[in-house]
């Protein structure tokens, strides 16, 4: 907390540039898409609480030696338990409200979150600049269009869902207001083990799984605790060090966008015109949003 410990920080995350954020939140975006993958490769064999559990508890474990290493600061502990908190509640809605909705339905009101963080945003007090709102403009209707192929009709689970979509919102006013303080890989571990202890806490009990069912979900499992996971979350709490939350909703929304290239190209699933148009202007928004971004300062 003293002043030459602020300089050092400061100086040893100099090399981040505001361009450099973005290009690191768009590889996030990226791994998340191809998370999707896996998540609905683990479906086929585990409950959503279970795998949850198992994802994130298992990721917990890989960043382990790192937090024991390192001696987490209280930041690092009270910023990654409140985040976790808020990721497993997120987490969990998310995966609930998935069991009595379409997916369609699931990830378009997932993605609402472009739309809530700036909102909230602005309730908490901070500044959202006018790019950003133009390019939520953009992104949303992208986000119909991608998600949406027939009429929007309402099911039970789509309540729980925007549930999970404020959660996530808060997740990342939440990431943006820890990012500058704490160690990222020991702010994300302490998030992954509040989530993964959640998980296991219900999926064990409620959904029993069975050892085989574990087994055949291994690999899935593995994947979308390396990837979507340690290597995505923690590339998102080091670039938004200098990323504001509405800028980063934007960019981190184009998830469902490579998901949609993720599934083409892995799963065979057909790409129509429709949702190339959702594509294109989720692209758009992204880049008008992109004014937003104050070039940082010489130094």
């Amino acid at each position: 907390m003293s002043e030459p410990n602020e300089a050092t920080a400061e100086t040893r995350h100099s090399w981040l540039t505001p361009l450099r954020a973005d290009g690191i939140m768009l590889l996030a975006a990226l791994i998340w898409g191809l998370g999707f993958i896996a998540q609905i490769i683990g479906a086929r064999h585990l409950g959503p609480l279970s795998f949850t559990g198992f994802r994130f508890g298992l990721a917990a474990l890989l960043l382990a030696p790192f937090l024991l290493r390192s001696r987490p600061s209280r930041d690092d502990l009270v910023g990654g338990l409140s985040a976790g908190t808020v990721m497993a509640m997120g987490a969990i809605l998310q995966q609930w409200g998935m069991g009595s909705t379409t997916a369609a339905n699931g990830g378009f009101i997932t993605a609402t979150y472009v739309v809530i963080a700036p909102l909230l945003a602005v309730v908490l007090g901070q500044r959202v600049r006018w790019p950003v709102w133009c390019g939520v403009a953009l992104v949303l209707p992208g986000l119909w269009f991608l998600s949406i192929e027939g009429d929007f009709v309402v099911r039970s689970g789509d309540p729980i869902i925007l549930a999970c979509a404020v959660a996530w919102a808060v997740h990342i006013l939440l990431m943006g207001h820890w990012a500058g303080r704490v160690n990222a890989v020991n702010f994300a571990g302490v998030q992954f083990a509040v989530t993964g202890a959640a998980g296991l806490a219900l999926g064990l009990p409620l959904e029993a799984p069975a050892a085989a069912n574990i087994l055949a979900a291994s690999g899935a499992i593995a994947f979308a605790a390396i990837f979507p996971t340690v290597i995505a979350f923690t590339l998102q709490a080091i670039a938004q060090r200098v990323a504001p939350a509405a800028h980063s909703a934007i960019l981190l929304s184009l998830e469902a966008a490579f998901a949609m290239v993720a599934g083409a190209v892995l799963l065979g699933e057909p790409v129509t015109v429709r949702k190339l148009l959702g594509a294109g202007l989720m692209l758009a928004g992204m880049l008008v949003a992109q004014r937003s971004v104050k070039p940082s300062p010489s130094t």
